[in-house]
């Protein structure tokens, strides 16, 4: 059986965040901004017939918790479909 990597913090985490609704940048924002993060979601590539959009934003993150705890706020939004 292979290790698991650990994760050494603090550290720098690069979201890949892809959603079915381009207006989905407010509401990311949003959650940054409710977890007390001044970051911004950047757009990325969007999918060949438009349905998909990717939006990026790296964080500093000083501790597991904080990182678990804006993971799961991502994905609870209806409109994320997968992260990366």
């Amino acid at each position: 059986m292979k290790d698991k990597t650990e994760i050494v913090f603090p550290v720098e985490w690069h979201y890949k965040i892809i959603v079915n609704d381009r207006s989905a940048r407010n509401q990311l924002d949003s959650v940054l901004q409710e977890h007390g993060y001044s970051e911004r979601c950047t757009e990325g590539n969007s999918s060949k017939t438009g349905k998909f959009q990717a939006y990026r934003v790296s964080i500093i993150f000083n501790d597991k918790e904080s990182m678990d705890n804006l993971s799961n706020a991502f994905s609870a939004l209806s409109c994320v479909k997968f992260m990366l």
